[in-house]
């Protein structure tokens, strides 16, 4: 059964189209800094809307580059002495989209927002829900930080490319396919960099496969099968030693049957030497009683004859006796007559 789970897992992993960029929105991850001043119950509602306004104008929620994060300037903040007091904020929140990797602001946007409400915290709240992220100054503002990702990334696509070689130069797949991962597919170019990340990709699987194999063989050694088989069975079907672990995974499969067939052979036989030694011992038991049987009908005769003997001695000397007593008495008696 377990063959069988896993011929199907790899079945299926092997009929699902295979993309290394599924993804084609161009990721932007929200971001507020603790270093935002605004009161914590506001915190929540200032990256919630961060997240509203990356998502609803069309971009993927999570980048390794591009961060879309704020500041909140108070331009004017008073309590309103009215009963019970109001509070009154006025708030500059500027949006900002950067790449802290390269240190760099690459768009900004100010946007004017008041609150008034029965504390201060509130009033920050109220004000920050201004922020629509449907609105279309927010929307042209995200417009334009498209176009400049897009320009940003055609810019650094030589500079990322050579970057993804020199990791993949190294043996390291894994960041090669990292650095080109959040290219967008409207980028000048894209063929060339989904080319690579699907080489560098490839690479990377049959690296690991190669690895899992040799464990594999290592434990086949040690005849630890379950191991072995367990690691063959993580080995990505897509790789192109898939068919030397599958090999691996049938020939363990052949050794456990083998195993399984000595292991019964062996009781069937264990069980054989213990029946000709139970009848080897039976025998014995009765070998041993027709000799005891024999010796005591032997013994037996012997005794009878012996007593036989005895009693005819017995009557014979008795007989002598006898008739020398008569001789004697007649002698005496009569004399010679």
């Amino acid at each position: 059964m377990r063959f069988k789970g896993l011929y199907l897992a790899l079945a299926l992993l092997l009929i699902v189209p295979f993309s290394v960029n599924a993804q084609k929105l161009i990721g932007i991850s929200p971001f507020v800094s603790e270093e935002c001043k605004v009161p914590p119950h506001a915190v929540k509602t200032l990256k919630h809307k961060l997240t509203q306004i990356v998502t609803q104008s069309g971009y993927g929620s999570t980048s390794n580059e591009f961060y879309l994060t704020t500041s909140v300037v108070d331009v004017n903040k008073q309590a309103i002495p009215t009963v019970p007091v109001q509070y009154e904020v006025e708030l500059e929140v500027s949006l900002y989209l950067v790449v802290p990797a390269e240190g760099i602001i690459i768009a900004e946007y100010p946007i004017l927002v008041k609150g008034m409400e029965s504390n201060e915290s509130k009033a920050y709240v109220q004000a920050l829900n201004q922020v629509n992220p449907r609105s279309p100054k927010i929307r042209m503002f995200m417009q334009s930080c498209r176009e400049k990702i897009v320009d940003y990334y055609n810019t650094s696509l030589p500079a990322k490319l050579k970057k993804a070689e020199t990791f993949a130069t190294q043996g390291d797949y894994a960041s090669a396919v990292s650095v080109l991962a959040f290219f967008p597919d409207c980028v000048d170019g894209y063929d060339k960099v989904a080319e690579k990340m699907s080489e560098y990709y490839q690479k990377q699987i049959d690296l690991e496969a190669q690895y899992s194999i040799k464990e594999a063989e290592a434990l086949m050694v040690k005849e630890d099968y379950a191991a072995a088989l367990d690691i063959l069975s993580s080995v990505n079907p897509l790789s192109t030693k898939s068919t030397e672990a599958m090999t691996l995974i049938y020939k363990i499969d052949e050794i456990a049957k083998a195993k399984k067939a000595a292991e019964l052979q062996a009781k069937v036989e264990a069980r054989q030497r213990a029946l000709e030694a139970e009848q080897r011992a039976y025998e014995r038991d009765l070998e041993t009683m027709q000799r005891t049987q024999d010796y005591n009908l032997k013994m037996a005769k012997i005794t009878a004859d012996a007593q036989a003997k005895y009693a005819a001695a017995i009557e014979t000397k008795a007989a002598e006796v006898e008739k020398s007593v008569s001789d004697k008495i007649v002698s005496l008696l009569f004399g010679d007559l």
